[in-house]
């Protein structure tokens, strides 16, 4: 229902910004949450134009964590992000 395509979008656009991968990566999962709670349960769509305030301002940031403790360089992680989003418009999925 876009929330994977609205997630990417908004850390495309704070990545192409300026911001660094943590901090775009941080910024879109903040505003895609805004934009899913403001949708509630019963909503198929994300409001985007109702919500766009989240996207440029989230009401509360998550801040990325480390996982079973392995790390993966911002340079690895941004070229298999590339590649995920790449496949997803050649392949329409």
């Amino acid at each position: 229902n876009g929330r994977g395509d609205c997630l990417s979008a908004i850390f495309l656009a704070h990545h192409l910004s300026g911001k660094s991968l943590e901090s775009s990566l941080s910024l879109s999962v903040s505003a895609v949450h805004d934009l899913i709670q403001m949708a509630g349960d019963e909503a198929r769509d994300l409001p985007l134009v109702a919500g766009q305030k989240y996207v440029l301002q989230p009401s509360q940031i998550f801040m990325p964590q480390l996982f079973n403790h392995r790390y993966i360089s911002s340079r690895k992680f941004f070229k298999r992000l590339t590649k995920s989003i790449a496949n997803r418009i050649y392949f329409g999925c």
